[in-house]
């Protein structure tokens, strides 16, 4: 007999019934997530609000906490009740997956630190949920991803390391990494600086803005003319994170259902080490049973 055969067949059973529930509510918590910011960043935007604002990291920590709270209380359900009614449309039984979820819900500024929590450790900041000013820094603008800057056009080695710098960090106003080509845009732009420089209060303080390239797609390129040359705001919408949104939902949904099958969780851990163990012993068995017949052949036929 197959020494393992205990194990596998605890973990047949897990897969057959806990695989899909945990998929259900990762896509759960995905959409619900995804959703939330997603509504908040275009109402942000109706409101005139952007990433160029000091006040950017609260209201992007606001979205993430609501939808952290919102994911985590309801995404499961959504996702299962989902799965449910696929469920019955195959088989044509009744299931109700979503009835067993725990209705014990913690405070909700736990879950807002959660996703908060994990939105930094996914690599987000606050202000990528923000719409981007085409007259400031983007949403996406790190220090990182930029060079220094001079009012002349990014030109030669600088021009090349703009463009491996795009690939990496994207745009900094839209975020997208697929462009065909980069362009350098100067932040702050180039008539902001020339003004700054000919204010003699701040050139007698020393108060010089100085210049970085954020690497920039052609289409917000295009668009940033007009708003910088008229200093009119121009907003930009953009997927906020778009893959970020997608771990951290997904995060969150398996934080809850962790929470809610700690029990289980232990109970099933447990067992998998009793039938490791019980494993390990037949195993070694097995094998002194098959070095015996090994002898007993080797000594019957070439002896």
């Amino acid at each position: 007999q197959e020494p393992f055969r205990d194990i596998r067949v605890k973990v047949d059973r897990f897969v057959e019934k806990e695989v899909p529930l945990i998929a259900a509510g990762c896509a759960g918590g995905t959409a619900t997530f995804s959703s939330t910011v997603l509504t908040t960043h275009h109402l942000y935007a109706s409101m005139g609000l952007s990433a160029a604002q000091s006040a950017a990291p609260l209201f992007g920590a606001l979205s993430i906490s609501l939808a952290s709270i919102i994911t985590c209380n309801y995404a499961e359900r959504i996702g299962l009740t989902a799965f449910d009614a696929i469920r019955s449309r195959l088989d044509g039984k009744q299931h109700n997956s979503a009835k067993k979820i725990s209705q014990r819900n913690r405070p909700p500024e736990v879950y807002a630190l959660l996703g908060i929590l994990a939105w930094v450790v996914l690599g987000g900041s606050m202000r990528m949920v923000m719409p981007s000013d085409l007259r400031f820094p983007g949403a996406y603008a790190q220090r990182l991803g930029s060079l220094p800057a001079t009012l002349e056009y990014i030109q030669g080695t600088a021009k090349t390391k703009l463009q491996e710098l795009g690939a990496r960090y994207g745009c900094h106003t839209c975020g997208v990494r697929n462009a065909a080509t980069w362009v350098g845009d100067h932040m702050p732009p180039v008539s902001k600086v020339l003004e700054n420089r000919r204010n003699f209060l701040q050139s007698a303080l020393n108060l010089i803005v100085t210049q970085r390239f954020f690497p920039q797609c052609m289409t917000c390129s295009n668009q940033q003319g007009p708003a910088v040359f008229n200093d009119k705001k121009k907003l930009i919408t953009h997927a906020c994170g778009g893959l970020k949104l997608v771990q951290c939902g997904s995060m969150l949904s398996l934080t809850r259902r962790v929470e809610d099958n700690n029990k289980n969780i232990r109970s099933t851990l447990s067992d998998w080490s009793t039938s490791a163990v019980k494993a390990r012993e037949r195993a070694k068995r097995w094998i002194r049973d098959k070095e015996k017949e090994a002898k007993t052949f080797m000594k019957q036929n070439f002896s």
